[in-house]
Order: structure tokens, then C-alpha cells, then sequence
């Protein structure tokens, strides 16, 4: 018995080390209501929106540029659910709200009418370390039911967050995400 007794004390100091970590946090990208009225579409074919993001960036981490040709990736600071998906979804929401009129979805819609297809293509979509938020990328419309096709037009969004935080971060590039909703619809045909 009292050689198990050194052991089960090692074993305790293990699980006491491992339980005492800092905790982990899961951040999400909320659309931003348009600071101007929405604009009136008269077309009327759905419009699905779809974002591709390059591989360093699709991981559960938030990434962060740290410098040049540096990135960090927090331990403890998570993405709710897939980078893509999240911007994809806060994408389409912001693109509803200023599009008065159309149907914006993720999905494509069961029906007859084909949809415009919107592709976001992201190259970078970080925060530095002291808050500067870049999106970078294009985005071009695939036409739908007749329409006119978009060719591709540049992303060049910064946004400051009020701290270096990630929290503070988060909500910048919930913020360059509205910009980029506000070119988008304002680069559409009505």
C-alpha cells in the first residue's frame, strides 16, 4: 500500500495540472445592419452566396498575423463553427437587409428560377496585433435565369478594432464583412 501511495500522489498532481488551464473561448461573425435605406431590386432571381477561404485559415483557431509572413494561432480563442460558413452566413444576412426584395440564401433554393450565384473567394481575412483588420480577396456573380454575370472585383477592406483583443477583433471583422456587403449590393444590378 505504501508503494501505490507515491504513485496515486504523482497521478493527482497530473489531473490537477491539466485541470487548471485558461478556458476556451468561441466567437461567431454577426451581421451589421446597413447604415443607409436598403436598396430596391427589380431582379428577382435568388441570389446564394458562396465563400471559399484559403487553408490557413480553415482551422477551428483564430488566426492572427503577427507580422511579416507570420501568423499565430490562439490556443484558446475558437471559431464557433467553420470560418467559410461563418462568413458565408453573416455574408448573406448583411446582403438581405440591403437588398430589398431578394432572396439571399446560402442554399440554393428548390424552385424553377435559377440563381445568381455570388462567389466570395477570401485570400486574407486576419487581424494584426494591434487590432487592424484586413480583408483581401474578390468576389464575381455567376448569372442566373438570363441574367448578367459580374466579373471579378477586388476585396480591399481594413477595419481598426477599438483594442488588440480578440473579442474587439472579432467584432472588426464583423464589421468589414458589412463593408463588403455594402459594395456587393451596391455592384449588383437593380
Amino acid at each position: 500500500m505504501t508503494r501505490l501511495l507515491p504513485i496515486v500522489a504523482i497521478l493527482l498532481l497530473g489531473l490537477a495540472g491539466c485541470a487548471g488551464g485558461p478556458p476556451t473561448s468561441f466567437y461567431t461573425l454577426d451581421p451589421i445592419a446597413p447604415g443607409a435605406v436598403p436598396l430596391t431590386s427589380r431582379v428577382t432571381a435568388p441570389l446564394v452566396v458562396t465563400v471559399s477561404v484559403p487553408e490557413f485559415l480553415d482551422r477551428a483557431q483564430v488566426v492572427r498575423r503577427s507580422g511579416p509572413d507570420r501568423l499565430a494561432i490562439a490556443a484558446t480563442d475558437r471559431w464557433a463553427a467553420p470560418l467559410d460558413d461563418l462568413v458565408r452566413r453573416a455574408l448573406a444576412k448583411n446582403l438581405a437587409t440591403r437588398l430589398s426584395g431578394r432572396l439571399v440564401t446560402v442554399d440554393r433554393p428548390d424552385g424553377a428560377m435559377d440563381p445568381a450565384i455570388l462567389r466570395v473567394s477570401i485570400d486574407e481575412f486576419t487581424a494584426d496585433g494591434v487590432g487592424c483588420v484586413s480583408l483581401e480577396g474578390h468576389w464575381s456573380v455567376a448569372a442566373g435565369d438570363g441574367q448578367i454575370g459580374i466579373p471579378p472585383r477586388l476585396i480591399h477592406i481594413v477595419t481598426t478594432a477599438a483594442d488588440a483583443s480578440t473579442p474587439a477583433a472579432v467584432e472588426a471583422m464583423s464589421a468589414a464583412l458589412a463593408q463588403l456587403g455594402d459594395q456587393i449590393a451596391d455592384g449588383l444590378p437593380r
